[in-house]
């Protein structure tokens, strides 16, 4: 064990990238500077990992973070933590986002085209991740995208990790499909799902996802949640809702959200903000006040619900931002975001 500013990506992910990259974390846009995304490799298309190579990568990473601070992508990463790492040759996280086709136009989706993207069949390479325990039992291993749920290797890839009994599987889903695997894995308590509504109106989905498809969404949220169990600690059910400046940063549309997941038998909501936003606002301090304002209204209406609320480390950044650049008397105090 050393103690040293780093983060779970650097030390224990692998990121199978939407842009043909393998790298150890996904938080590009959670960078000022540096850029992010230290990779391993920049041209990969599904073949099997030189897993002695890929040890060995991390551990020069480990030690130039040891001798210099940290790595030159990661700079001012709010993710990075000083703390004791136990070095570790094992992955306790794997984000499957090679994938990067969907059904819905979200209005913040920073996906680059598909078209500069080559589809590859991730099965060959999670059976000889599995078959060598590159991956704990316990770890947490991630689908997102694009759209999980229409990417043709997804069902195959889901049964063989059910199959191996881990324990943390998510997906990150529209649930404009529904999916007879995931409904499976919501059922015997090992798979945690995540949907991302954005809105609590029909109108102001539809303006956010770019599709039409709000009744079908809750319809199989009804369904996906009808076999859900809340056990604490467990694997979660969860929706979530993404702001959107001058688009759905109304109290109205948050409250409407909660109102009927409060109905389903889902527990677990989440706060988030639009990537782009922090990007193109880093000064602007009334946008800033607005956003922290609604995480306050979305955490009492919360709890107004009996739902357990949750909010992103996007937004706990805002609020770190926020108290630096106003007076004493003016500080953001909210005890989710710090």
């Amino acid at each position: 064990m050393a103690k040293y500013k780093s983060c779970h990506g650097i030390e224990h992910g692998l990121v199978f990238n939407g842009v043909n990259l393998l790298t150890y974390c996904s938080l590009t846009r959670s960078q000022e500077e540096g850029g992010g995304e230290p990779q391993f490799v920049n041209s990969y298309y599904g073949e099997i990992i030189d897993w002695d190579a890929f040890f060995k990568d991390r551990q020069e990473k480990r030690e130039y973070i040891k001798t210099h601070g940290m790595l030159p992508q990661c700079k001012n990463c709010i993710y990075l933590e000083e703390k004791e790492w136990s070095g570790e040759d094992k992955l306790e996280y794997i984000l499957i986002t090679n994938y990067i086709a969907c059904n819905s136009k979200c209005t913040y989706c920073p996906m680059p085209d598909p078209k500069n993207s080559k589809l590859y069949n991730i099965v060959p390479v999670l059976k000889d991740m599995i078959k060598k325990e590159i991956i704990k039992k316990d770890g947490r291993i991630e689908f997102a995208g694009g759209e999980p749920t229409i990417y043709k290797w997804f069902n195959e890839a889901l049964k063989i990790i059910n199959k191996n009994k881990f324990q943390h599987i998510v997906v990150n889903t529209n649930a404009i499909i529904f999916s007879k695997e995931i409904y499976n894995g919501i059922k015997n308590g090992v798979l945690e799902m995540v949907v991302s509504l954005d809105a609590g109106t029909k109108e102001t989905h539809e303006k956010v996802k770019g599709v039409k498809s709000f009744d079908k969404v809750w319809k199989n949220l009804d369904k996906y949640s009808s076999v859900y169990k809340y056990k604490e600690g467990g694997n979660l059910l969860k929706t979530k809702f993404i702001i959107v400046p001058d688009l759905n940063d109304k109290e109205e549309e948050i409250d409407l959200w909660l109102q009927r997941t409060a109905k389903t038998k889902i527990k677990n909501v989440s706060l988030n903000i639009d990537f782009q936003w922090i990007f193109t606002n880093t000064e602007n301090i009334e946008g800033m006040k607005k956003i922290l304002d609604l995480s306050d209204y979305f955490i009492l209406k919360a709890k107004e619900y009996d739902l357990i609320p949750d909010i992103y480390p996007n937004i706990k950044d805002i609020h770190h931002r926020y108290n630096k650049m106003v007076p004493d008397e003016k500080k953001h105090e909210n005890k989710y975001c710090t």
